[in-house]
């Protein structure tokens, strides 16, 4: 399972950026810094996906995989300069807003971090002198007797049904319990979700707003359902929840990479505990070991060498989020014992001890006729009349007659407003369409109304109302990883961590190659093109023959002259900035994804006829002049748009993971059978997919005429989700946004920030999250071993998470061990 399929479609397209702009080019460090930074901290744009995909899916964000350097940059946004970045991404200013004196003031130590302040605001912990390392159990497949065993301690006495393994594939089983409301989804004895009103939860799209004795309330759960393990409660601001963590032997939680931690997640809102999901990992004491200070983790983050030095990152990771606030939504009013007409999604999973299946309608169980519904049947959207019961606060359809119906749900954006006696939704395309059994506290007018229904006519047949556009939420994760652990007893060297570089005879310097060094991060160093510097060194493409000790010649760096440009085509990117007075200036920004200019500010005459070209390809002509310290500028002569009909798509298909040309790719084959080869919004080979290999997928995308890589035409992927929400079997709906200018409101430069700063450092025992792991694990992901975790915010309100390995160098070994990427 490739966690890209937690991405918000806005966040696919900025890893994409990044991957395209940052990692595939050869800019100068400084500059790709910048831009990894501002992609990742800017406001959003005007109509952003990532409210769409993630919220539907109830999920938290997924988290971005950062080249390294950006990460270690994301603490100073506040002090940045509003360049736009690849995809028109633009950041606050470089002057950091007065304090305004309602703030607390610092209390903490102060440190240079990276061209920011960061406070110390926690204690750091007297380290122990050892810590133990466990052994992972691998998790045991659930069954009839253990899935009974463990309704029975939630209470529950339903049937029990056979539902799609949470991991895909045919060869195993997990299993549903439903009893009135309550539903119980078992993979194994390690995962659980446990849900108290299923319904109530189905029509929450991201957390709610829980009471204020939420941890009374768990602690109270936890007892009364038999969870007698020694815990501790930590609330989630990236799941909008609390966990309940089991603590080891030891007194301490078992943490994974951004923001997860094993335990039993509880989803609370204004009524109570809505839902529980359960990661409960087994394992198996090993030993002993000794583990560095807090104080000595504290200085590996703060190390200087992070921004010069990739490398210096492992045995580290980290991750950061912004906030992520309930979203406020309406669900369609349905009267009860009346006949209705639903459109709607209809499935069924097979009994496992002998009854009927278990039919359901858009989260309704179904009663009545289901004779035609067969006993095992996915997600099919039809059209179902019948009647709605509700007995005792348990609500079922009674199924009259359905039939299958072409096509899916709309999903439409914009304002909802009265006119006359009526209710219309106008959207953003200019179509007016009524609404009929709008609720009474929906208030009007309404604006960036995301509205999921059916057109019926001049209606449109809605089922619900959501403000997902206008939130916030965002986050990037990165680090290389910790290194792999040396149990024996005997020490392994490291090399001397010190890159060795003189002058050569005229064709670059000399470089000594370092542990955890790659031929990427050693050209991202010295700001020289990874395929000269292959060139230069007669390296293998995938530098297969890299070796610690190997000297290497880099060859010289960029002109910083002005050069001609002729003819160069890139990716048009337009910002517009707001100025506090009510004006606005525009940038306008060519992606390149080419030596020398990866990246290019631009200016001149008439440039405001591009408009209507955003994310679009032009070739431009005029004179560059490179600044290593921010985006080059192109004095622009002239320009051309080479393909002004070109359009985006939506489109449906399949993805297939596929190596070309030596590179890993994504082949996507649409519903027409026409086979493309992924690339990124900026160019070059996209090989990330979605959801599991074969899955239905959306893409928003640009096909370039001309465009082609392996033998196949190419797709510029903006945005992508899974077709059919694996929540509730509902289709996704994917708008076109990439089209869209984005626009970025200087004036919440006025704000006053708090300070950047840690408030929180304990140990841990970390390990990479296994539950989407496949496959037996080696030994190096099954071990639980110590981690320092440092907890904080930045100075933008976003919630930071930083691993630091523990275990001395002794019980290290100088090769970097497997783990979860981000997300």
């Amino acid at each position: 399972m490739n966690d890209k399929n937690l991405l918000s479609p806005e966040e696919r397209a900025i890893a994409e950026w990044l991957a395209a702009a940052a990692e595939q080019v050869d800019a100068a460090p400084s500059f790709k810094a910048e831009l990894e930074t501002q992609l990742m901290n800017a406001l959003k744009p005007k109509s952003n996906f990532f409210r769409t995909l993630v919220p539907a899916l109830g999920w938290a964000v997924g988290l971005i995989a950062l080249t390294l350097i950006a990460n270690w940059l994301i603490r100073s946004i506040a002090l940045q300069p509003p360049q736009p970045a690849a995809g028109g991404t633009p950041l606050p200013s470089q002057e950091a807003p007065l304090p305004d004196e309602t703030l607390p003031a610092p209390a903490g130590e102060a440190y240079d971090w990276h061209g920011t302040t960061l406070y110390l605001q926690a204690d750091l912990p007297a380290s122990p002198a050892e810590a133990s390392v466990y052994l992972y159990q691998p998790e045991q497949r659930a069954t009839l007797e253990s899935v009974r065993a463990l309704a029975a301690q939630f209470g529950m006495d339903g049937q029990i049904y056979q539902t799609p393994p949470e991991l895909g594939g045919s060869d195993t089983t997990d299993f549903l319990v439903v009893d009135s409301n309550q539903r119980l989804h078992v993979r194994s004895d390690q995962y659980f979700q446990f849900y108290t009103d299923y319904p109530r939860w189905n029509a929450t799209i991201h957390g709610a707003t829980p009471t204020p004795d939420a941890e009374a309330q768990i602690d109270q759960f936890l007892k009364a359902h038999g969870f007698d393990f020694p815990h501790r409660i930590w609330p989630s601001e990236m799941y909008g929840d609390f966990i309940a963590l089991p603590l080891t032997p030891d007194g301490l939680p078992v943490c994974y990479e951004y923001f997860k931690c094993a335990g039993l997640r509880f989803t609370l809102d204004e009524k109570g505990i809505l839902a529980v999901d359960g990661a409960l990992p087994k394992y198996e004491k090993i030993g002993l070991y000794g583990v560095i200070s807090a104080e000595e983790a504290l200085q590996k983050i703060l190390n200087p060498a992070l921004m010069s030095d990739p490398t210096a990152a492992t045995g580290m990771m980290e991750g950061f989020h912004s906030p992520i606030p309930p979203i406020p939504t309406w669900q369609r009013p349905r009267p009860t014992d009346q006949t209705i007409t639903i459109f709607g999604w209809l499935s069924s999973v097979p009994s496992l001890e002998g009854g009927a299946p278990l039919v359901t309608l858009d989260g309704y169980t179904v009663t009545g006729n289901t004779a035609g519904v067969p006993a095992s049947m996915d997600s099919a959207f039809v059209e179902a009349i019948g009647q709605i019961h509700d007995q005792n606060g348990v609500q079922t359809f009674e199924l009259e007659s359905w039939k299958s119906r072409d096509g899916y749900e709309d999903g439409l954006l914009g304002t909802i407003e009265r006119q006359g006696e009526q209710v219309v939704l106008n959207t953003l395309e200019g179509e007016t369409l009524l609404l009929p059994d709008v609720p009474s506290d929906l208030p009007l007018p309404l604006e960036n109304a995301f509205v999921i229904g059916v057109r019926q006519g001049e209606a449109f047949e809605w089922k619900s109302i959501d403000l997902r556009q206008t939130l916030g939420g965002g986050g990037g994760g990165g680090g290389l990883g910790f290194y792999k652990l040396n149990l024996t007893g005997t020490p392994a060297p490291f090399p001397t961590p010190e890159p060795t570089s003189q002058p050569t005879s005229g064709e670059g310097t000399a470089y000594i190659v370092q542990a955890g060094d790659t031929c990427r991060s050693i050209a991202y160093a010295f700001d020289v093109s990874v395929e000269d510097m292959i060139a230069l060194n007669n390296l293998p493409a995938d530098c297969s023959t890299l070796t610690i000790g190997q000297t290497l010649v880099i060859p010289g760096a960029v002109s910083s002259e002005p050069q001609k440009v002729e003819g160069l085509r890139g990716l048009l990117s337009i910002t517009i900035y707001k100025k506090p007075d009510g004006g606005q200036r525009v940038e306008y920004g060519l992606v390149t994804n080419a030596d020398p200019y990866p990246y290019l500010l631009l200016e001149g005459a008439n440039l405001e006829a591009l408009q209507a070209y955003q994310n679009r390809p032009m070739d431009v002509w005029g004179t560059a002049n490179y600044d290593p310290n921010r985006a080059p500028i192109l004095k622009v002569e002239r320009y051309e748009i080479p393909f002004p009909d070109l359009q985006f798509q939506i489109l449906r298909g399949r993805q297939k993971m596929v190596t070309l040309e030596g590179q890993s790719a994504t082949l996507f084959t649409a519903t027409d059978g026409q086979t493309y080869v992924q690339f990124a919004p900026g160019g070059g080979v996209d090989g990330s997919t979605v959801g599991n290999e074969g899955d239905e997928v959306l893409l928003e995308a640009l096909v370039i005429p001309g465009e082609t890589f392996g033998g196949y035409p190419a797709l510029r992927v903006f945005s992508a989700s899974m077709a059919v929400n694996p929540k509730n079997g509902q289709p996704m709906e994917m708008p076109i946004t990439a089209d869209q200018i984005y626009a970025y409101d200087e004036a919440a430069l006025g704000a006053s920030v708090p300070p950047t700063a840690i408030e929180r450092v304990e140990l841990v025992y970390y390990m990479p999250d296994p539950r989407y792991l496949t496959g037996e694990l080696s030994p190096d992901q099954r071990y639980l071993q110590p981690a320092w975790l440092f907890i904080g915010h930045y100075s933008d309100g976003s919630e930071f998470f930083i691993l630091v390995q523990a275990l001395k160098q002794e019980f290290l070994l100088p090769e970097v061990a497997p783990y979860t990427p981000p997300g």
